[in-house]
Order: C-alpha cells, then sequence, then structure tokens
C-alpha cells in the first residue's frame, strides 16, 4: 500500500547502513587480499569478480522495500567497483552474479534492476578503460568520476518499470536517496580499497628490493632482538633469514667489537635518530666478517602494531671484507715503507763520520801534495794530478754532506742553533764564497740588502747553506754575460723576503715540482754540461722549512728564476732605532 511506504529521508538512513554495513565487510575483505596476495595474482580478476559478485547479492539479501515490490540496495556499489578495480573480466562475473540472483528474486521490477546492474558494470568498467590506456593505476578522480556516472545514468531503467504509477513512486521515493547512497558508497568503499592495495603494493615494492638487495636489511627491537632480516644475509653470513629472526645483535657482534656496538645502540634517541659502525659478525661456519651498520630508529608503523608502540631500529649492513683487507694490506705496506725509510736515513746519518773522516784526509793530503808543503815534488804532472784529487774531494765531500744533511732532516736528527742573524753577513759570504764560480762562468753577482730586512732569528750557517745553494744553481744556468741578483725586502704582512734572481735558461712550469724533489732533475743543456745531483733546492726548501718559512720558485724559459725564501714575521727582528 502506498501509505505505509517509507519516507525518502528513511530509504536513505537504511541504504546509509547497508553501506556502513558493507564498508565493514570491504575491510575484511582486504585482509583476504592481504592474506592471498591477491593484488598481484594473475586470477585477480575472477576472484575481485567473484568477491564483488557475492557482495552484491549479500546486499540484496537484505533490500530496502519501497511500494509497489520494488525493491532498493547497495549491490551497483559492488558491481560498479567490481568494473574499476578488476577490469571486464571481474566486471562480467560481478555482473552476472548479481544479475542471476535479481531474477531469481523476481518482481515487477526485476529486469529494471538487470539493467542498472549493467550500467554499473559498463561505467566502471569505461574508467577502468581510461586509467589502463594512461597506464596508471585508478585514482580517488576515477572513483568521483564513476559515483557521478552510476548516480545519474543508474536512473535511466526507471523508464522500463511496468507502470508509470510505479515509475512515478520510484522517483518521489527512492530516485534521490539511491543516487546519494550509491554515490557515496562508491567513493568510500572505493576509496578504502585503493588505499589498501596501493599499501600493498608499495609494501610489495619494498619487499623486492630488500629480497633483492645486496647489503642486509633488518628490524629490530631496542633491546636487539632481530624481527626482520633481509635474504642477503645467506650470501653474507650463510645464515637463512629465518634463523636470525628472533636472535639477539650481541650473540652475532664479535665479542672485541660488543661494547662499541652498545654504545653506538645506546647512543640512539630521537634527537639522533642514526649511527653508523663498524664491527665483526659471525658467519655460520664460525668465522667473522667486516661489515660496515647503518642504524636509524624509528617508531613502530607495520599494520600489527599500535602507533604508540615501542620504537624499532632499522639496520643496513654492508660487506667491508675487502676494503678491510685492502686498509690492512696498505697500513702494513705504509708501516713497512716507513720503517725502511727510517733504517736508510738513521744508517746515512750515522756514517756521516765513517765518510768525512778518510776523504778529510785524503783532501788535506791533496792540498799538502798541491802545495809542496814538504818539498818540491820533481814533477809538475804529480802537483796537477794532487789539484784534480784536491777539487775533485772537495766536491765530493759537498755532495756527502747534501745527502747527509737531507737524511738528517728526513731522520728528525737536524736541530736548529738558533741566534740572531745578520743577513748582510749572510749575503756577504755567500757573494765571497761564489765570486770565483761568477767569474768563471762570465756572471755578474750583486746584492741589495734592505736595511729593514737584515736580522732575523734562525742558525746562519743552515742559511749561508740555502743562499749559497741558490745561487751556485742561478750561476750554474746562466749564460756568459747574464746577472745573478741577491735581495731582501719587507713584505706588508711583516713577511721577510729574500729572493735569488737569474737571467739564465728558465724552467718550464710542468717542471717546477719536479726540481724540488731529491734528485730531481730536468732534461737541457745545461743538465748535460753541469755538474749536479738534484739535492741543492731539495735541501734548500727543507732548511727553509725548519725555520718555519717556505721556498717558492718562479720561472720562465728564456728570460730567467727567481727563488724566493720567506721567512714569517715571528722571525723577523726589527732594527733598533
Amino acid at each position: 500500500m502506498l501509505v505505509s511506504s517509507p519516507t525518502p529521508h528513511d530509504i536513505l538512513i537504511q541504504l546509509a547502513q547497508h553501506t556502513g554495513l558493507f564498508a565493514l565487510l570491504a575491510l575484511v575483505f582486504s585482509q583476504i587480499i592481504h592474506a592471498s596476495r591477491l593484488h598481484r595474482s594473475r586470477w585477480r580478476p575472477v576472484l575481485l569478480g567473484g568477491t564483488f559478485g557475492a557482495f552484491a547479492i549479500l546486499c540484496m539479501m537484505v533490500p530496502v522495500t519501497i511500494a509497489g515490490g520494488m525493491i532498493v540496495d547497495g549491490r551497483i556499489v559492488m558491481t560498479a567497483l567490481s568494473g574499476m578495480l578488476g577490469g571486464p573480466v571481474a566486471a562480467a562475473i560481478a555482473g552476472a552474479a548479481a544479475a542471476s540472483y535479481r531474477i531469481w528474486l523476481g518482481g515487477p521490477s526485476a529486469l529494471a534492476a538487470c539493467a542498472v546492474i549493467l550500467i554499473s558494470t559498463l561505467a566502471g568498467t569505461a574508467v577502468w578503460w581510461l586509467a589502463a590506456r594512461r597506464a596508471r593505476r585508478a585514482r580517488f578522480r576515477d572513483l568521483v568520476l564513476l559515483a557521478g556516472l552510476v548516480a545519474v545514468l543508474g536512473q535511466l531503467p526507471i523508464l522500463m518499470l511496468p507502470s508509470s504509477e510505479m515509475a512515478w513512486t520510484f522517483v518521489t521515493l527512492a530516485a534521490l536517496p539511491l543516487a546519494l547512497s550509491t554515490g557515496g558508497g562508491i567513493v568510500v568503499l572505493g576509496g578504502l580499497l585503493l588505499i589498501e592495495l596501493r599499501r600493498l603494493v608499495e609494501e610489495d615494492k619494498l619487499r623486492l628490493l630488500a629480497a633483492h638487495a645486496t647489503d642486509i636489511i633488518s628490524r629490530s627491537d631496542q633491546a636487539g632482538r632481530h624481527l626482520y632480516v633481509s635474504p642477503a644475509c645467506r650470501e653474507i653470513l650463510g645464515f637463512d633469514a629465518e634463523e636470525l629472526v628472533g636472535s639477539s645483535i650481541d650473540s652475532m657482534v664479535h665479542p672485541d667489537d660488543l661494547p662499541s656496538v652498545r654504545a653506538v645502540m645506546a647512543a640512539l634517541t630521537p634527537q639522533a635518530p642514526r649511527q653508523i659502525l663498524t664491527c665483526r659478525v659471525r658467519r655460520k661456519d664460525g668465522g667473522h666478517v667486516w661489515v660496515e651498520v647503518t642504524l636509524r630508529l624509528v617508531p613502530a608503523t607495520s599494520s600489527d602494531t599500535l602507533w604508540n608502540g615501542p620504537a624499532e631500529i632499522v639496520s643496513v649492513a654492508r660487506d667491508i671484507s675487502k676494503r678491510k683487507a685492502v686498509e690492512a694490506q696498505l697500513a702494513a705496506a705504509k708501516t713497512q715503507a716507513e720503517a725502511a725509510s727510517r733504517a736508510k736515513s738513521g744508517f746515512l746519518a750515522n756514517m756521516s763520520h765513517e765518510l768525512r773522516t778518510p776523504l778529510n784526509a785524503i783532501i788535506g793530503f791533496a792540498e799538502l801534495i798541491r802545495t809542496e808543503t814538504m818539498g818540491p815534488v820533481g814533477n809538475r804532472t804529480y802537483c796537477d794530478y794532487a789539484k784534480d784529487i784536491h777539487d775533485s774531494g772537495h766536491h765530493l765531500l759537498s755532495l756527502i754532506n747534501d745527502v747527509l744533511d737531507l737524511s738528517k732532516i728526513e731522520a728528525d736528527r737536524m736541530v736548529l742553533d738558533e741566534e740572531t742573524v745578520d743577513l748582510n753577513a749572510v749575503v756577504a759570504t755567500c757573494i765571497r764564497m761564489s765570486r770565483t764560480q761568477a767569474t768563471r762562468g762570465g756572471v755578474t753577482l750583486e746584492a741589495r740588502v734592505d736595511p729593514e730586512a737584515a736580522v732575523v732569528r734562525g742558525e746562519q750557517r743552515r742559511l749561508v747553506q740555502v743562499l749559497l745553494n741558490l745561487v751556485s744553481n742561478a750561476i750554474k744556468y746562466t749564460k756568459p754575460g747574464g746577472s745573478v741578483r741577491i735581495a731582501t725586502r719587507m713584505r706588508p704582512d711583516g713577511c721577510l723576503d729574500l729572493s735569488v734572481s737569474d737571467t739564465g735558461c728558465g724552467i718550464d712550469e710542468r717542471d717546477l715540482a719536479a726540481v724540488m724533489q731529491p734528485f730531481g732533475q730536468i732534461d737541457n743543456p745545461y743538465n748535460r754540461t753541469s755538474q749536479g745531483t738534484g739535492l741543492g733546492l731539495p735541501l734548500a726548501r727543507r732548511l727553509v722549512e725548519m725555520h718555519d718559512g717556505r721556498l717558492a720558485l718562479e720561472s720562465k724559459v728564456g728570460v730567467g728564476t727567481t727563488a724566493t725564501v720567506t721567512l714569517p714575521a715571528v722571525r723577523v727582528i726589527e732594527p733598533v732605532a
């Protein structure tokens, strides 16, 4: 009877209650998906269609009855979602199941009800096709589109009702409530399922990464008990992942590394959630492997824990055994090289007396013969021989002195005897000792000492040695008619520059680093005709560095070279007014 028909408000409330009921069923369905991994099964469309078809039948088992034997329910929500989430196969299965049950129920509106089922499955399939065509998954806006299509197009079968009176009754009582509940149900239930499927897909991606990563990824509680270990542990440690779940970190770490591991884990706090450590971990065969572990303290977020549950530790362990082996080899090689260098330097430094004593005797006796101190030799040729022995001995002694001085510096056995040094005296001594070499080479030797840059603190003998090496090199590589100039100047920052400039052949910029190394020489015509071992500049640099200074070279091929010794301001003594 029409007088006993429910109002639109009542119909909307009852349909909303049904939607809430089947929302709960949808959550149960999501658990079924999670347990069966339905989202990545090839039978997914069949299972989805069957499940949505079953839900549609359940909806029709608790319908809302209106006048004339007409019923409304939530089956359209299920059939529409079957097409959108499962595609045409799922839509066909769910639609066939729902239509078959509705035909079995019978009634004057059965044909119109089947038409609504067909429209909803076609609308769901159309939305699925749009998403598949763009090579993407269904999104929330697709749900809104589907809800609008079904809510509007689902009213068309009203025209298939047996009488206009029945159609008018449906329009006035059920059309609006059914459209609202259908659209809302599609959005709510579809949104829940999309969220769940998206979460499962993301979990699968993470699980895939963990399963194929070469590093060991693990979760553990704050007591150090493993909750999850990735399969990489089999390749690195020899254990299956199941064997390590439930074990403690302490049982795996080498005893010698355990205190440091515990200290790092204790240092994990919300303010410092990330720590890195290196330790040895036990293998299944009893050996140990070096690993570098990155630890991060994170809140529990898995679906089977409370959001306010205890924090967990996520760690990534990388096998660094090969790196450790290389580091050990390098350390051993470095230690061995340093020991050999110390032994070499110590040997040369200790040989100072043994080498110099006989050489001084040779030089001394050659001098006696050359000067005929004990009487005439009788043959002038022997005097010439004695002069050659004397000069060669001096050259060899100079070379030995350079080698021994450099060895002493490397062995840290040379100590400066510091004093107040007058650079005027240093420059004068060098000019006097180099005058003969300069005259023989046809080179002009000149000097200019700034009165403001004349007194420093250092060892005079070593500063003379530095300047003499620089001047000797400058003369040796300067052509006849060229000049060598010695100068000092004060810099604005209080440092002092002592420079030796020449107009010689110059050095290519690419060779400047080589000539500063021991025995470093460049190939040019002067090297082929001039004596030298390549120790002068390196020895001068080391002696300058002992004075806290630095030696710099500036040179241009064909123009000349300038060697500048810079002493720091703390070693410069201001002249007394």
